[in-house]
């Protein structure tokens, strides 16, 4: 019994595995843990997944940990799974992000720089330039009004809280119709074929249907614009890795760039890097919904990110 025990301290205990000097000195972290990042499927999702595979290898070989991604159908499902502790991270958009963190505490880490220079989006409110409206809103009085959903940022908080800076406090009253078209390139549609005489959506998307539609161009005006709003940024729930893995993740995002491998990742994403995201990023947001006696639970988590315009895919 002696000998075993001196043989036993001596060769380690069995199972245990010897822990390497990068591990000790915190450059790379263990794969017990898989890191799970939820997407929204906001395009075709076998080249969605093909994007953010890529994401996920990247972040795996250089981390040293397990990281991929999972499809879920709404940001419901993603508030579901991160708070039984399913899923670590997501990408958000301004209100779903503002939302989320109400409801679980969510750090944000770096958001993509998109390849037109791009992180952030704007709310514009616009209308048909014969229409006699102008950006005076008591041209507005009257008119049809074309907005998103009451779950987007563009698309409802900003139109709203743009009026009720004007003394309008409801859609409902000083609009002779006030339609929800479910989608921003919908709002679009809606004044062009005049259904509506206003509608509102982000810049990116209304630039977007303008390049492809030019001769529209001249018959629209632009009535308000809004401050920047962060665009997807990867935030990760608090609790769910410690302050060292998260840097490593923040990091590695950050430096992506640096490498040719990064920037391989960076093409498939269709960004030129990422840029630090703070929670202070979204503070317009908050005080919008302030202004407007709104929190978090008069936006459903189920209808924020499905009224976005699907962007088409490129070949792989």
């Amino acid at each position: 019994m002696m000998v075993l025990l001196i043989m036993l301290l001596l060769t380690g205990c069995p199972g245990r595995k010897e822990v390497s000097g990068s591990q000790k000195a915190g450059e790379k972290v263990g794969r017990s843990h898989t890191f799970i990042i939820a997407l929204l499927p906001r395009e075709n999702i076998f080249y969605q997944k093909r994007r953010y595979r890529l994401l996920a290898e990247y972040l795996s070989r250089v981390l040293g940990m397990s990281v991929k991604t999972k499809l879920l159908d709404s940001y419901e499902y993603i508030y579901r799974e991160m708070s039984t502790g399913q899923v670590d991270a997501a990408f958000f958009g301004g209100l779903s992000y503002v939302v989320m963190d109400a409801k679980i505490d969510i750090d944000p880490i770096a958001r993509p720089v998109h390849e037109d220079g791009g992180s952030t989006y704007r709310g514009v409110i616009f209308a048909r330039r014969d229409d006699g409206i102008n950006v005076d809103v008591s041209t507005w009085k009257g008119k049809r009004i074309a907005l998103v959903s009451k779950s987007t940022t563009s698309g409802y908080l900003f139109p709203r809280w743009y009026l009720h800076g004007k003394g309008v406090k409801e859609f409902v009253g000083y609009f002779s119709r006030v339609s929800y078209a479910g989608s921003h390139d919908g709002t679009i549609r809606e004044v062009i074929d005049g259904k509506a005489d206003i509608g509102c959506s982000t810049d990116r998307i209304l630039d977007r249907f303008l390049i492809k539609n030019p001769a529209v161009k001249k018959d629209l005006v632009i009535l308000a614009t809004s401050g920047p709003f962060p665009s997807g940024t990867l935030g990760i729930r608090e609790g769910s890795l410690d302050a060292r893995r998260r840097d490593l993740i923040k990091e590695s995002l950050l430096s992506m760039d640096d490498t040719d491998q990064g920037k391989e990742v960076l093409s498939a994403l269709r960004a030129s890097r990422f840029i630090e995201t703070r929670k202070s990023d979204y503070d317009r947001i908050v005080e919008m919904m302030k202004d407007l006696g709104l929190d978090a639970e008069f936006f459903g988590l189920g209808e924020i990110g499905h009224h976005v315009t699907p962007e088409v895919p490129r070949k792989p």
